[in-house]
Order: C-alpha cells, then sequence, then structure tokens
C-alpha cells in the first residue's frame, strides 16, 4: 500500500513493536491510532497482540469509527471512542498513543498523583501532565472526560487504568508516551533516595513556553 496511508500503517506497526520490545505493551492492552490528512483513522484492532500486528491488519475508520470496507481485520476496540473524541475535540492532534507503561501507570493508581515536573527534558517533552479520575473503561463517559482533559495537557494519567500521549505525529505521541515512562521511572528511583525535588513552577512555566505549549493547549491556563 503505497502514500501516506501506506507509511502510517507501517509506522504504527513498528511503534507497537518498540512499545513491546520497551515494556510499554502486555498481552492484548492498549491502543495506537493516527488521523490521515483526509480525516479518516487508522486504529489497531481490539484483542491480539499489537506488536504481531500486520500494517495489512489495521482498521481504517471514519470520524464516527464506522469500519471502512476492505479495512484491516476484527473490530475497533471499545477504548477506540477515546481516541476519536480526541481527534473530534482538537485538530491538531494526529496521533493517539494508549499503554498500560508499568512506572507511569503506577504513579496514576498512587492515592496522591505526584508532580513528574522534575527535569527539565521532562517538562518539555511532556507538557502539562493532567491526572484524568477514575471513569470504567471502554465507554463514552470516559472518551468525553479524556477529551477535555487534553484541552489542558497532551500526556494524560487515568486513574487506576492506564496512560494517554496526544502528538502532531505517531512519532510525536510515541516519543511523548516513551518520555512519560521514563521520567516516571526517574521519579521511582528519585523517591527511594529521599524526597523528589520538583522545578520551581516559575522556571517550568518559562520551559513550558520555551517549547510551544500555551499555543496547542486552548486550556492552558484553566488549571
Amino acid at each position: 500500500m503505497l502514500g501516506e496511508e501506506g507509511s502510517v500503517r507501517t509506522r504504527l506497526v513498528e511503534l507497537a513493536r518498540r512499545f513491546r520490545a520497551g515494556g510499554l505493551l502486555a498481552g492484548a492492552s492498549g491502543n495506537l491510532s493516527a488521523r490521515l490528512g483526509d480525516g479518516r483513522v487508522l486504529i489497531t484492532p481490539a484483542g491480539g497482540f499489537k506488536d504481531e500486528a500486520r500494517p495489512e491488519e489495521l482498521l481504517l475508520v471514519d470520524a464516527a469509527g464506522h469500519v471502512l470496507a476492505g479495512s484491516g481485520t476484527g473490530a475497533m476496540s471499545s477504548e477506540g471512542r477515546m481516541h476519536l473524541a480526541l481527534y473530534r475535540r482538537h485538530p491538531s492532534v494526529r496521533a493517539v498513543m494508549h499503554t498500560h507503561a508499568p512506572a507511569a501507570t503506577a504513579i496514576g493508581c498512587a492515592e496522591a498523583a505526584p508532580d513528574l515536573g522534575i527535569t527539565a527534558e521532562g517538562v518539555a517533552a511532556l507538557g502539562p501532565v493532567v491526572v484524568v479520575p477514575w471513569v470504567v473503561p471502554g465507554g463514552e463517559e470516559l472518551a468525553v472526560r479524556v477529551a477535555q482533559a487534553a484541552d489542558r495537557g497532551w500526556t494524560l494519567l487515568l486513574r487506576n487504568h492506564g496512560v494517554v500521549t496526544c502528538g502532531a505525529s505517531a512519532d510525536d505521541a510515541a516519543a511523548r508516551m516513551e518520555s512519560l515512562e521514563h521520567v516516571a521511572r526517574i521519579y521511582t528511583h528519585a523517591i527511594a533516595l529521599g524526597r523528589c525535588r520538583v522545578i520551581p513552577d516559575a522556571d517550568r512555566d518559562a520551559l513550558l513556553a520555551q517549547y510551544g505549549w500555551p499555543e496547542r493547549l486552548p486550556g492552558w491556563r484553566s488549571g
């Protein structure tokens, strides 16, 4: 398959394999998607090991989630609603990654999710990290809450569930996912040594502004 669709199919499969090798995917969990220039969305099908999918098996769906004729195999995961809700609300989002990355998911399970503004590189890569309150996975309520939360940041911790990262491309969203897990691991090492220090608010805001986050996020100052 040639053109944009073919290259995006190939890249999503490569990223799924990369995530599995990095320990970010386990079993049949997780979903990866990307929006094409014409508004259609490529997404990994429900079930199965995502790193074993072939490019031609990815589903091509319209904005309403209808699987288009001749596209892939199987059905779209119920969590595909979350991906589509993000695309509808955020025109600049071109890819969405959802995993149960262990360290980052653990932080989302903590009674009080810690502040991950602990490294300059992490702040720049992740942007604001937003915690999404617990909602039973797979339904429309989760899709709506996640899409709204992305007004304030493209790195989302889903309480007792997993993590979502958005990006301007598949590589951008994937890099954010890997950076999130990396920062979460640094945090766990730091607290093993004692209290973990965070970057001062003023310096963090300056870093976020330097890397263009205010322009990406309609809810930049909404708290």
